[in-house]
């Protein structure tokens, strides 16, 4: 299914992720619109985008944040981009190519979600937006560092760790 900015989507792992236009248009002026991906339990969100291209001003009016977790208050994945002249914050993306084809963000949080949060002045001077394709994948939670925290599992893996009779012995 097509997932278009401000839709939320849980237990998701195939698709499209649009702008407002969709495929087939370009986005809009003043938008504040926020879209949360969540994959299938156990997994974890990944979002490749095909094309991105935003306000074609040199200070970015037009922006993607994209955050690694199932709100605006996660971590946000930076591009290192300035504030841009409209005031909005550093941190996110916008220009034609700032995400290039193929780049791919997968989220490494609990959750599996991915957030993103677009922003759009009243200038009028729109990109086209963007494409990516929504999959998941199965990734691991941290090692444990102890006998204490044992069963520590792989996102999708059934099978716990387990530690030796000799808490001494190595490899």
């Amino acid at each position: 299914p097509d997932l278009i900015i401000g839709s939320d989507a849980s237990n998701v792992c195939s698709g499209n992720f649009y702008d407002s236009g969709s495929s087939s248009a370009g986005y809009s002026s003043n938008e504040n619109a926020v879209t949360t991906i969540c994959p299938t339990l156990g997994l974890s969100t990944k979002v490749t985008f095909s094309s991105f291209t935003t306000s074609s001003l040199l200070t970015g009016e037009d922006v993607l944040y994209i955050y690694d977790g199932n709100s605006i208050a996660s971590p946000l994945l930076s591009s290192g981009a300035p504030a841009t002249s409209s005031g909005f914050p550093a941190g996110g993306f916008y220009g034609n190519g700032a995400i290039p084809s193929g780049t791919s963000y997968t989220s490494s949080d609990a959750s599996g979600c991915l957030t993103f949060k677009f922003l759009s002045d009243g200038g009028g001077s729109n990109g086209a937006g963007w494409a990516a394709t929504i999959s998941c994948e199965s990734l691991c939670l941290p090692l444990p560092t102890s006998p204490l925290n044992n069963g520590v599992k792989c996102f999708g893996d059934n099978s716990p760790l387990s530690w030796p009779l000799n808490p001494a012995a190595s490899g």
